[in-house]
């Protein structure tokens, strides 16, 4: 592993003036990140990725996670822009993106910078705005 591992965590009610409301992964070299059984509830980022903000060389699963009720200007939960990554049993609603007349992915967006793949596999992404 050389990145992070967090597991059984719970990351709620915290506010960036930037990305990553919940939090930020970014790297100038390929790290993994792998977040499992954890939630991400009512986070705000006045940038991008209300809960979780994925950038450059970063690598990020996310196994049986909860995207809540989370608020950006794009990504409202997730902004995906890194090297790519997996989502898995994971759900993502409720999340609100507040950007007017762009791509704004109430639940997701995967930005034109992302250099990878991401898959998401049995997730469900639902009622976000």
């Amino acid at each position: 592993m050389d990145g992070v591992r967090m597991s059984d965590t719970v990351i709620a009610f915290n506010f960036a003036g930037g990305d990553g409301g919940g939090g930020h992964v970014r790297s100038s070299g390929t790290r993994h990140y792998d977040f499992s059984n954890a939630v991400f509830e009512a986070n705000t980022a006045a940038g991008n990725g209300g809960a979780l903000y994925v950038g450059e060389m970063a690598v990020a699963t996310l196994e049986t996670c909860g995207f809540l009720s989370n608020m950006a200007a794009q990504g409202g939960a997730l902004l995906l822009s890194g090297a790519g990554g997996t989502a898995r049993w994971c759900q993502v609603a409720g999340n609100i993106a507040t950007a007017v007349g762009t791509a704004a992915g109430g639940g997701l967006y995967v930005a034109t910078g992302a250099t990878g793949s991401w898959l998401l596999e049995q997730t469900r992404v639902r009622y976000n705005q």
